[in-house]
């Protein structure tokens, strides 16, 4: 059962509500003028938001322009219970909670569809966005009309259409203090009777908010460029194509991260030499033995950074769609055919510090084609009903290599161990083996089918009951290959397993225990890192049904209850390190949810709200070790519940509000998760209970309250001035669940202020103005809560602070 504890609410929550009365509970303050009707198509027909039975937020490509909303980041702040998150290995798309872990063989739980064509894989959350319509933000599982592991919710992105009369636009964007450029044009118009095209062109550069003072450089410094044309061609009074091909260019350096937080070292092997130092000053005594400049770490965060690795992130993204829509007897046939193709290659600072400990280096090249045909039936009848089959084959290769070479942290324990004599026999075989390459090759392939259909049965003028299911069938097959060399000799050697061991995880004490039988042979712990060559295939089916009840309870008011289930299949870790940790299962869900979408006070404000509730199954999670490494499993169940509240109002010609608002509770009813590593260095246990726990990126409260106004002035000019509020509760930002690491409530600020023209305008554009130091994600520093230095350390991804832009547009006609 939902219950909402309203002695939590903070002043902006507060605030929010209190606006929201006094919006609709004065309506003769409103004027005549009416709210513009916002169209989606999130149940594949173009309709009002205000007929659809969902929690969806819709954003214009109007207010992405104003807003200077330039990715999913930014379109975070303005849609509560969405989130993204950056990390070292690939952002997280989350919707209520539910997202996908940071691992290569995951496809998203809240899927990216651009145009009907599924972008799951992480890589493609950071993908720009340039001429967009509309976003659609849809909460809970879309495993109907959606489709492929929508389990979470669906990003339903539009791309703009060719026009039948020429335009033109040319738009530019500066910001000084960091030299973020943003230049991007459109053409359009028609070519002859029967063909127009559509030409969007963004290039984006900024200079980094970040200093690094080891490489003197600004990060993270980003090159990215983008262009798309698409083709439309009306065939005949009944058939339209069009064929939209586009291009993704991204080349980023260094990323916004800092070692933030230092515990002293708590025991182990060495504290007889390292007690009470932290993680950073135990790497500048090692870096005094080899020379080696690893920078200062105070512990506070400052906005700089020291790490040793020149980093990079490169991305080259190529996107076919074809469509084909035909009327047939007044019925609507809908045929989207979908080519799209990526590769990355990066390198990771994955130490996140001065030390010379770990860098990754990764590659992926990912292709898929879909196929997805539809049927849909005019509206109006009896019944109205769309069905429908689906296909699509993906291939995934990737691999990467973990380097530890020349001079490091190992060579320095080594080089110590030479100096501590006997006591250093450890320390001195590690130093011997401390030049390593580990690489891992994964490859995977995946063919999915399905059938799906949704039925609405008009009982009476005011109510509807929709039934829809959606069958699917996937096969999977994958392959994981990991081996380990010394650079030196080419060769995998005992000595070698035991440094990357030590990397791992393996308690330093029971290195000298391991023969050189013990360490290749079948005996070896558990835990221990071991060459391997591994291939499986899996197959699965699922039947995700969902129904839905409409009751219009008055011309401008309609309610609906629905129930609906989802699924996302298993697969295969493409980051593990262990033989036996190699598939994972699927996950599924149910979800109840109640709504209500009303228009008052002759349509000058709607006010929408949801209430929900969702069981999760299986939840795949992904883990990082502490050390060097992710894992993948299962949280056996977790619940997420909360309440959605939309509202916009009119107030004048020129004055609008709108307000939304969000409460989200989550539950993890049944997991074992890793301890924080402070709690395992104190008790020794690895596993913890995660039993009644949030998970991270749950606020408890977020929303945003925004208001427009625009004033007409003589000469055709006007005056356009917008300003939101962005509030978010505190939450986890680290997979341990570690209470210090909580990020702290914040209220974030925007705004825009400009003039505008019929043929121009020039916007001043404020992002973050109340400058909230604010990280999307935090992990522990990679070898530092481990043996044998334990002595944890935390580094965090923070947003950009505070910017001001100026951004000019221009028209032809």
């Amino acid at each position: 059962m939902l219950t909402v504890d309203t002695r939590g609410l903070s002043r902006a929550n507060i605030f929010a509500t209190a606006a929201l009365c006094a919006i609709f509970s004065n309506p003769g303050k409103l004027s005549a003028q009416v709210l513009e009707e916002v169209v989606v198509t999130a149940q594949k027909r173009a309709e009002s938001l205000q007929d659809v039975p969902i929690s969806v937020s819709a954003v214009s490509g109007e207010k992405l322009d104003r807003a200077g909303i330039l990715n999913f980041a930014d379109l975070s702040a303005y849609v509560p219970n969405f989130q993204k998150a950056d990390t070292a290995l690939g952002p997280v798309l989350l919707i209520r909670g539910i997202g996908s872990g940071v691992n290569q063989s995951f496809e998203q739980s809240v899927v990216q569809y651009t145009d009907d064509v599924a972008l799951g894989r992480a890589p493609l959350a950071r993908m720009p966005f340039m001429d967009l319509a509309r976003i659609e933000v849809l909460r809970g599982p879309q495993n109907v009309l959606f489709g492929k592991n929508s389990i979470g919710g669906a990003l339903s992105l539009t791309t703009a259409e060719p026009t039948n009369t020429f335009q033109a636009r040319v738009s530019g964007e500066y910001e000084h203090e960091f030299y973020q450029q943003v230049y991007s044009g459109t053409l359009s118009g028609p070519l002859n009777d029967v063909l127009s095209a559509r030409l969007a062109v963004r290039s984006l550069s900024d200079g980094g908010y970040y200093d690094n003072d080891i490489l003197s450089a600004s990060e993270p410094s980003r090159e990215e460029f983008s262009i798309r044309t698409k083709l439309r061609w009306d065939m005949t009074d009944a058939v339209t194509s069009s064929l939209k091909i586009e291009r993704a260019l991204i080349d980023a350096s260094g990323t916004p991260s800092e070692v933030f937080v230092n515990s002293p070292s708590q025991g182990g092997p060495l504290a007889f030499l390292f007690n009470d130092s932290t993680y950073p000053q135990i790497g500048e005594s090692l870096g005094d033995l080899t020379g080696e400049d690893v920078g200062q770490e105070d512990g506070t965060f400052d906005f700089r950074r020291s790490t040793s690795i020149d980093e990079f992130s490169e991305i080259d993204a190529t996107n076919v769609t074809l469509r084909v829509e035909a009327n047939l007897n007044e019925m609507e046939l809908t045929a989207v055919t979908g080519w799209l193709s990526y590769d990355t290659n990066e390198l990771c600072d994955c130490d996140q510090t001065g030390l010379d400990v770990l860098s990754i280096t990764q590659r992926e090249d990912y292709k898929q084609f879909s196929q997805e045909i539809r049927l849909a039936s005019p509206v109006g009848g009896t019944v109205d009903w769309l069905g429908g089959a689906f296909y699509q084959r993906s291939e995934l290769n990737f691999d990467s290599f973990s380097l530890v070479d020349g001079n490091n942290i190992l060579t320095a324990l080594g080089t110590l161990g030479d100096r501590l004599g006997p006591l250093g026999a450890e320390l001195t075989a590690i130093g011997k083996g401390a030049n390593s390459k580990t690489g891992r090759a994964y490859d995977s392939g995946s063919e999915m089918y399905a059938l799906f259909g949704q039925a609405t049965w008009n009982l009476s003028d005011n109510v509807r009951l929709t039934v829809g299911a959606r069958y699917t069938y996937e096969e999977k097959d994958a392959a994981r290959t990991i081996d380990s060399k010394n650079t030196l000799t080419n060769d995998f050697d005992v000595e070698q397993s035991i440094v990357v061991n030590q990397l791992l995880g393996i308690d330093l004490q029971t290195l000298g225990e391991l023969s050189a039988e013990s360490a290749l042979g079948p005996e070896y712990p558990q835990g221990f890192f071991s060459t391997h060559d591994l291939s499986e295939e899996r197959s699965e089916e699922a039947f995700t049904p969902s129904v839905v009840m409409e009751w219009d309870s008055s011309d401008h008011t309609m309610m609906y209850g629905s129930v609906a289930s989802g699924y996302k299949s298993g697969g295969f870790d493409a980051r593990g390190n262990r033989e036996g940790d190699f598939a994972y299962d699927n996950e599924t869900v149910i979800t109840y949810e109640a709504g209500i979408k009303s228009r008052l006070f002759d349509n000058r404000a709607e006010l929408n709200a949801a209430v929900f509730y969702t069981d999760y199954r299986d939840l795949q999670v992904s883990q990082f070790d502490g050390e060097a490494g992710f894992f993948v499993g299962n949280a056996p169940e977790a619940v997420t519940q909360g309440v959605e509240l939309d509202g916009r109002v009119q107030f004048t010609e020129g004055l609008s509000a709108t307000l939304s608002l969000a409460y989200l509770s989550f539950e993890f009813k049944e997991y074992e998760g890793s301890c924080p590593r402070p709690e395992f260095i104190e008790t020794g246990e690895r596993k913890c209970d995660y039993a009644g726990k949030r998970n991270i990126f749950t606020p408890e409260w977020s929303g945003s309250l925004g208001l427009a106004y625009t004033k007409v002035l003589d000469r055709g000019y006007s005056i356009f001035a917008g300003i939101d509020a962005n509030y978010v509760d505190e939450q986890y930002m680290e997979v341990t669940l570690y209470e210090p690491l909580k990020q702290d409530a914040y209220t974030k600020l925007n705004a825009q202020l400009g003039l505008e023209s019929d043929r121009w305008s020039i916007y001043l554009v404020g992002r973050n103005l109340t400058d909230e130091e604010v990280t999307s994600y935090i992990t522990e520093v990679t070898l530092s809560g481990g043996s044998p230095f334990f002595a944890p350390s935390y580094s965090g991804f923070y947003d950009r602070p505070r910017s001001v832009a100026v951004q000019l547009n221009y028209w032809f006609d």
